[in-house]
């Protein structure tokens, strides 16, 4: 009687361990959710370069703002930086193939600028992109039914300090892109590696298969339209009429 009262409690003893670590294992296998943190949320300059990142390292982001901020996306879309243009409270979105995240943050009436008055020299300058074209360079990237779509933005006029910025923002309407390149981030003569080249930035977006999703691109006022799709055999084709301006390529991308 004895040793089948034994043999129940380790069998007992036996399951319970099973049912923890089954436990354990549904609860590792939950993917990470998308989140967003920042250099800073609060009393931000007007002006001020705020860093923004995700969590996710095998996605790629695609980030939004309100048309007060301009974001600049580097070639690792887990990063966004953005300059905001007006006091206020601002929600920055990043979006993912599986879901979008949000970042509220809050801009004082404070600026970085300088006061005309005194001799401070600013963290940088704006460069005007009156004149110039821009090249869009196309690559891509697959992760199960999702395509992602890298941009390589380059401008044709060069700009002085070889550190400048190409300053873009990239807003996601449900599947439909719409861009806009507003100038060129030229450091500080204390902080510029001295020098000229062209002006340079990068932006991903995901797209999935039979979408037909629209890009529009704005550039010193003109406006430029073009689609792109993923077909059933993988390729993705883009549609862009324009040969001087704003130009892609390649537009096709087989799979």
């Amino acid at each position: 009687m004895k040793k089948i009262i034994c043999s129940l409690l380790v069998l007992s003893t036996i399951l319970v361990f099973v049912s923890c670590k089954k436990d354990q294992l549904a609860k590792s296998a939950e993917p990470e959710k998308l989140a967003i943190s920042a250099t800073k949320t609060q009393a931000i300059k007007i002006g001020e370069s705020v860093t923004f990142s995700t969590n996710l390292s095998y996605m790629t982001i695609e980030w939004s703002a309100p048309g007060e901020a301009n974001v600049s996306v580097g070639s690792d879309t887990r990063y966004a930086s953005i300059v905001f243009s007006k006091a206020g409270t601002y929600t920055i979105s990043a979006k993912s193939a599986l879901e979008t995240a949000s970042q509220t943050v809050t801009v004082s009436n404070e600026t970085i600028f300088p006061d005309p008055n005194k001799d401070v020299t600013p963290t940088y300058t704006l460069a005007s992109l009156a004149g110039d074209e821009i090249k869009l360079s196309l690559s891509r990237e697959d992760l199960n039914s999702i395509t992602a779509l890298s941009f390589d933005a380059e401008t044709k006029n060069n700009y002085d300090c070889l550190n400048n910025f190409l300053v873009n923002s990239v807003i996601n309407n449900s599947g439909n892109y719409d861009i806009s390149f507003s100038n060129v981030s030229i450091p500080s003569s204390t902080l510029c590696t001295g020098g000229k080249t062209t002006a340079k930035s990068s932006f991903g977006i995901n797209i999935r298969d039979a979408v037909v999703h629209s890009i529009s691109v704005k550039l010193n006022g003109v406006t430029y339209t073009g689609s792109f799709v993923r077909g059933a055999d993988g390729t993705v084709t883009v549609t862009w009429p324009y040969t001087s301006g704003v130009t892609i390529s390649p537009l096709v991308l087989p799979k």
